[in-house]
């Protein structure tokens, strides 16, 4: 299959939106569930994805839910599907025939990943007197995990993988758009490009959140200049992120189980359309403290 991924608020939405008017099938919906009415305003041309698959092609979501067969990757594999990067590393290699990445500055993905809680948090609160927000992991945490993660997943398992920076399709649309769709295989340019809608742009340079140092914050920046600029991954620059893991592991590990045991603590009082219930951050799978080697291009 061909699999968009990121993390959530870096521009997966854009992508599908780009590959499915290039003439790609696609699986997911538009807006799934109560979605249009909740945090539409965030993403009004949709976000066309499967609540179910988004988090993963294994197990249960490995089941056509129409057929009850497995889903078939060689039938599928020009369908397009959004699965956020937790679930890319939990999905067989068998269904990621070609991936592609996207990739935003950390300091917009913090402004923009609490934008979204805000507006699924006063969507809910409409519904229930009783709603409270639940614990969610710092967004720079799951900035960090997500594409760190892929990079060492990409380059472990050997799938065909591309990372475009999230400025790149809005500085030079039609040149990443051809790139993209040579790299999947097809698609229409000219249909492509008429889904490409700069003014959508919702946050323009935040402010750096508080509490991560300025050494972190450099090498945060030089990665996603890596990827913007589609440099290669060098062995300084590995060394680097190598670096920074060490550094955020503990703090990850610690932030994330504390996550995980006030969730699990009020789980019971969730209701089960509860749409922030499964976006906190809390599914996350750490990386470990081995960075990716040096390999192709990943811009």
């Amino acid at each position: 299959m061909i699999v968009v991924t990121g993390t959530k608020r870096s521009g997966t939405s854009m992508w599908m939106q780009i590959l499915i008017a290039s003439g790609l099938p696609f699986l997911g919906e538009r807006f799934p569930g109560q979605w249009k009415q909740s945090i539409g305003a965030a993403n009004p041309e949709g976000f066309y994805e499967s609540r179910l698959l988004r988090r993963g092609i294994y197990g249960k979501a490995e089941m056509d839910p129409l057929t009850g067969k497995p889903l078939d990757p060689v039938l599928l594999r020009k369908h397009v599907v959004k699965i956020f990067i937790p679930g890319v590393v939990r999905t067989h290699v068998r269904h990621l025939g070609r991936v592609i990445s996207t990739m935003r500055d950390f300091r917009e993905y913090d402004h923009s990943r609490r934008r979204m809680w805000s507006m699924q948090d006063e969507a809910l609160r409409a519904r229930r007197d009783d709603y409270e927000a639940p614990p969610r992991l710092e967004p720079v945490y799951e900035w960090w995990t997500s594409n760190y993660g892929l990079l060492v997943d990409g380059l472990r398992r050997g799938y065909p993988l591309r990372i475009w920076a999230y400025d790149t399709i809005l500085e030079n649309p039609e040149r990443t758009i051809r790139e993209a769709l040579s790299f999947v295989g097809g698609g229409n340019v000219e249909d492509a490009l008429s889904a490409v809608h700069p003014e959508h742009r919702t946050q323009r340079t935040p402010p750096t959140p508080e509490g991560i140092e300025p050494a972190i914050t450099q090498v945060f920046d030089d990665l996603y200049e890596m990827v913007r600029l589609q440099r290669p991954l060098t062995y300084p620059m590995v060394s680097r992120l190598e670096a920074v893991n060490r550094t955020l592991l503990p703090r990850l590990k610690e932030s994330l189980s504390r996550v995980r045991k006030l969730r699990a603590e009020r789980r019971a009082a969730l209701s089960s359309d509860d749409e922030s219930s499964h976006d906190d951050g809390s599914e996350m799978e750490l990386p470990g403290s081995r960075a990716p080697s040096p390999g192709p291009r990943h811009g």
